[in-house]
């Protein structure tokens, strides 16, 4: 098995805008894993806000090319236990996973439904996240959009936008990018239409997730560190 890797700056069709910032473009590393005439692909991007770099990751690639190539073909699962013993950084261990499914699924000649024996006649619908923008133009978004759920971004928390995103009818999700206090987390919470949202994502920056509960009307989405949640 072969590893080949190399950097890119993916542009974006327009400006894209998160509690942390504006984004036009993504530098992203993509890894390729090949074995005889087959090739499969993954890729992890860079995300300054959250420490992510791709320099620190390619040492880490660097270390451990001659140990994944000298490795033979095994089962996607066996492949992930190997990554997870060398304490790859996790946005690296997806991308190498995601390759190796790849390859594997087109040594076999099988999708990764069929590896999985995961029935496709009833598939589950995704979604399209809605950038930071005002609630106006987020909500004309939704409107015009052929999806029908919504993932949106949020720079800090509104009851009012809340409700008006609530009376959309539609199904969505707030994401936080940490933007929310602790104060709206409660009142989110103990607010009984909460349980109308799909879920809210990373709501606060990850060590503040001790006042969220499993047991209310929100369904959190955190990192890390919310296991500790009540």
């Amino acid at each position: 098995m072969k590893l080949k890797y190399y950097t890119t700056i993916l542009e974006m069709k327009g400006s894209f805008s998160i509690a942390y910032g504006n984004y036009t473009q993504r530098k992203a590393m993509v890894v390729e894993l090949s074995h005889l005439d087959k090739k499969g692909y993954g890729e992890c991007v860079e995300i300054d806000y959250y420490g992510i770099n791709l320099e620190q990751l390619t040492l880490d690639l660097v270390k451990i090319q001659p140990i994944i190539e000298q490795s033979e073909i095994i089962t996607p699962f066996q492949f992930y236990e190997f990554l997870l013993q060398n304490n790859l950084h996790p946005f690296l261990c997806s991308a190498l996973d995601c390759a190796y499914w790849d390859l594997y699924g087109k040594l076999e000649g099988k999708s990764f439904a069929e590896l999985q024996a995961i029935p496709t006649t009833n598939l589950v619908e995704s979604s399209i996240t809605i950038s930071i923008d005002t609630v106006e133009k987020q909500i004309k978004k939704i409107k015009e959009s052929s999806w029908n759920k919504f993932k949106i971004k949020c720079n800090g928390f509104s009851s009012s936008n809340l409700e008006l995103f609530l009376k959309l009818g539609v199904q969505f999700s707030l994401d936080a990018n940490s933007s929310f206090k602790q104060e709206d987390c409660c009142w989110l919470q103990e607010n009984k239409s909460s349980q109308n949202i799909l879920y809210i994502e990373q709501p606060m920056s990850i060590g503040n997730f001790q006042c969220l509960e499993r047991n209310k009307f929100v369904n959190w989405m955190a990192d890390e560190d919310a296991q500790n949640a009540n």
